[in-house]
């Protein structure tokens, strides 16, 4: 269902971008010679700018147990793996970000969230209101997350160019993407986490 997303429809991270293209393209239209193909090419520069950096509202699953994808991208990874972070097994999924998609990062879950950063890697260590634990590693980019509560689809970074997402989940999440599949934020769930865990909270 959707819910009140207070950010507008164009990221803010954008707007210095399309505003640079946009005084461009005026300025090739009133002030050069012949200016009037140049000023178009910026004008879809513009355009294409605004469409890059958009950031719509989304419908979330109401499943308490689910995991939601936190980037719009293509599922690169998913496997058992080491988790570093917290030294124990773990489901990983990693997202690839679209070069020409949205690149808000939103909350997976409902819960709690510690931030560590560590220079152009932010590590999230997220626990849901069950007691799961899930650690998410964002490459590249900005965390607007702090420390505290966190609610579902809740914007908490933007993505670069060629940005990943990595995902660690406890043993026992059951995966709902394969490499390869197409994920949007806070639309596609990535797993199942485990049941166990959610009775023993």
């Amino acid at each position: 269902m959707n819910r009140f997303y207070p950010h507008p429809v164009v990221a803010r991270e954008g707007w210095r971008i399309i505003g640079t293209l946009a005084a461009l393209t005026l300025f090739a239209y009133c002030c050069t010679a012949n200016g009037s193909k140049l000023a178009l090419w910026l004008l879809l520069a513009t355009l294409a700018g605004a469409h890059l950096f958009r950031d719509r509202v989304r419908n979330i699953p109401m499943d308490a147990n689910a995991l939601l994808s936190p980037a719009d991208g293509r599922v690169i990874l998913v496997e058992n793996a080491h988790n570093p972070y917290t030294e124990q097994d773990a489901l990983k999924i990693s997202i690839r970000t679209h070069f020409f998609r949205a690149y808000a990062i939103r909350s997976p879950i409902r819960g709690s969230v510690q931030v560590q950063p560590n220079g152009k890697r932010h590590t999230l260590h997220l626990r849901t209101d069950r007691q799961q634990a899930v650690t998410m590693v964002q490459h590249y980019g900005d965390c607007y997350a702090q420390t505290g509560s966190l609610v579902r689809g809740e914007r908490i970074g933007f993505a670069r160019f060629g940005g990943r997402v990595d995902v660690y989940l406890p043993p026992g999440s059951v995966p709902a993407v394969a490499i390869g599949d197409s994920v949007q934020a806070s639309s596609s769930i990535l797993a199942q986490l485990p049941e166990r865990a959610a009775e023993a909270a």
